[in-house]
């Protein structure tokens, strides 16, 4: 048999390695499968607020792509586009997180301008009054909260807000009257959403730590206004101010909690916090096994740090939004459906013996990135457009792994630089070893059946003539002798066998000797944006009979196939396939001739072994349990689709995202 005839053997494994490649793939998606990091519905399930994707606002929204699925072969392969980022040198291995998610600061606020912007046309989102009055009776006390109905009340029905600071009319001049009759003193009117102007400040701020994170309050409409008497030109002076006049928004910055909190109940009712679309995806999981938990802000835990945006406010005008208008605002937010930072689905603590997929999420804990200057350094003091590249780390543990007793910093950007933030919302890294723990499993069937143990038996028939029958079996399903997983370097796993058997026929083997010997190996390479497989399988006959010899190898096949990751022009993850053989491994054995073999049988020999060796070739990989996690994608109302996908230089798979809006 020829080399040619094992490589056309040889071609069946190629095959089944794409097939286990296809389910190899699909955890590019967990991320989106288990943690959505900018899933955001509000939590309210009355008042949804659904909204649009949009960092630029005044600009064409590019349209949705294809729903994201496992990764496949290119059917065009020259429009794959492969990476050219510069990747951070994630090595989570040192860590112990199973996989993290990792989201830009920029992604979060972009997220919580949609949400803003969807409440400017909640017909739900009623204004914030805030309104002082004194007494009528006591003009020398201090002005003191009073309810804005109740200041309307004692006005005669008018409302303050709606009378003009100047050019008024006699019948509004009267209606001024009433109010400063009333004891009105100061008011503030303001409804939640998002500010018309241009450039808006972040709302949200990463700290150093993930428990807490600085807020800016903004709203669609803010204004105040004031009316007292002045004893010196002897009338009612009504003055205000507008957030509209104002060059820049108003707002006011406040410290918030982070709060992570598990959805109560195990009916379905528990999964309606999640989008629609996710949803649409868990509809069939067991409510009872998985779980919902939320990331929120912690909108009881405030703390006010801020407020010197007003343009042309007062003293008392001041002390209403330090004392009152944080909370308002807060309340009104929870009224409204706060919105949820991100959503995880983790399996509980259950006793149902129910199969869970590869990288089920069993914990969870957060931490901040702030901007390191180069990678391996401490995080610095950073200018704005550098807090752009902190991220908000979601770190995982998953199928029942612990999370590590203590958070390390990341000493890198997990987003390389401030361009890239534009259109990269965030990154998942996934743990070389989680990779190759996935890898072992998933392959350990199929390369078990490429592993023979040889049984060989030399049966002496006739001691005249000395003739000898040799009979081989060659009993595929062994398990390795040796499986490494180096923690460094890229090759991530390797599979490794070796057995061998013989027999004698006749006294002292003068009948004839049998020995064979098998030999296999399976390696499995993370470099750049290559997947390599590189297997090698040997099968080596020694035949002796009185004084003929025949040796070699029966097989001597050596493949390396790769796997090429890159992005197509909708978003995809999909690869390039090609294989290498190496050809230089002789597989004949030499010189057997028709004399050679009459005495020493080789070829009935060498008939039995590719016999058995080519059936055991045909297996096919049936059972792909991974497969399930494509039905769990939580977008949120949001489409993700990849940017990028790499391996670092410690062989983490690293798999950038950014988030497009629905057409």
């Amino acid at each position: 048999m020829t080399v040619c005839d094992y490589r056309q053997k040889y071609q069946t494994i190629s095959i089944e390695l794409q097939v286990l490649f296809y389910s190899f793939s699909i955890l590019f998606s967990i991320k989106a499968n288990y943690i959505n990091p900018l899933l955001l519905k509000t939590t309210n399930r009355k008042n949804v607020c659904r909204f649009s994707r949009s960092r630029n606002p005044g600009n064409h929204r590019p349209p949705a792509p294809t729903p994201t699925r496992p990764a496949q072969e290119a059917d065009d392969k020259s429009q794959l586009k492969f990476s050219s980022l510069s990747r951070p040198p994630s090595n989570l291995g040192t860590y112990g997180y199973d996989y993290v998610v990792a989201v830009t600061q920029e992604s979060i606020n972009a997220t919580m301008i949609d949400y803003l912007g969807s409440l400017n046309t909640n017909e739900e989102n009623k204004p914030i009054y805030l309104c002082y009055a004194r007494n009528p009776l006591a003009f020398t006390e201090p002005p003191k909260l009073i309810p804005y109905e109740k200041i309307k009340a004692l006005a005669g029905g008018v409302d303050p807000f709606e009378i003009p600071l100047q050019d008024r009319t006699p019948e509004q001049e009267a209606a001024l009257n009433a109010v400063f009759r009333a004891g009105f003193a100061v008011g503030i009117k303001a409804r939640l959403g998002k500010p018309n102007h241009d450039d808006l400040p972040d709302v949200v701020t990463l700290n150093s730590h993930a428990s807490k994170v600085r807020f800016q309050l903004l709203c669609s409409e803010f204004r105040w206004i004031k009316l007292e008497f002045n004893p010196f030109a002897m009338r009612v002076e009504y003055t205000g101010k507008s957030q509209d006049e104002a060059d820049a928004p108003w707002s006011v910055g406040a410290d918030v909690d982070l709060r992570l909190r598990n959805v109560e109940g195990e009916d379905a009712a528990a999964f309606t916090f999640l989008s629609r679309e996710a949803q649409e995806k868990v509809g069939n999981l067991d409510t009872t096994v998985y779980g919902v938990q939320q990331l929120l802000f912690n909108l009881t835990q405030t703390k006010l740090m801020s407020a010197d945006t007003f343009v042309g406010r007062t003293d008392i005008v001041d002390e209403v939004i330090r004392n009152y208008f944080m909370n308002d605002y807060f309340a009104a937010m929870r009224d409204l459906g706060e919105p949820v930072l991100g959503a995880t689905l983790y399996k509980r603590e259950t006793k149902k013996n129910v199969p869970t997929p590869t990288m089920t999420l069993t914990s969870l804990d957060l931490s901040v990135s702030p901007y390191v200057e180069r990678p391996g350094t401490s995080p610095m003091p950073t200018a704005v457009e550098q807090k752009k590249l902190s991220t908000l780390n979601y770190l995982c543990a998953a199928d029942g792994n612990k999370l590590p007793p203590e958070n390390r910093a990341f000493l890198w950007n997990w987003v390389p630089t401030v361009n890239h933030v534009k259109d990269h919302d965030g990154v998942i890294a996934i743990n070389r070893n989680t990779l190759a723990r996935y890898f072992r499993k998933e392959l350990g069937n199929y390369v078990s059946q490429q592993m023979f143990q040889p049984k060989v038996k030399a049966t002496l028939e006739h001691s005249l003539t000395l003739k000898t029958k040799f009979s081989v079996q060659m009993i595929a399903g062994q398990q390795p002798t040796h499986i490494t997983m180096p923690e460094t370097g890229p090759m991530v796993l390797k599979f490794e066998y070796g057995a061998e058997d013989s027999d004698v026929a006749g006294l002292g083997g003068d009948g004839g000797q049998i020995k064979i010997a098998t030999y296999y190996t399976c390696e499995v390479w993370f470099q750049g944006t290559q997947i390599r497989v590189h297997q090698q399988k040997f099968v080596n006959v020694k035949l002796s009979k009185i004084s003929k010899k025949a040796e070699g190898n029966v097989i001597a096949s050596v493949m390396t196939e790769k796997y090429d990751l890159g992005i197509n022009s909708v978003g995809q993850i999909q690869y390039k396939r090609s294989e290498e053989w190496d050809t230089s491994r002789k597989t004949e054995i030499a010189e057997v001739n028709e004399v050679l073999n009459s005495i020493v049988g080789i070829n009935a020999v060498i008939s039995q072994i590719t016999e058995q060796v080519r059936e055991v070739v045909g297996y096919r990989v049936a059972n792909i349990p991974i497969a399930i996690v494509q039905d769990y994608v939580f977008p949120g109302g949001q489409v993700f689709t990849f940017k990028d996908v790499a391996f670092s230089e410690n062989q983490d798979l690293l798999a950038y995202i950014t988030y497009v809006s629905p057409e």
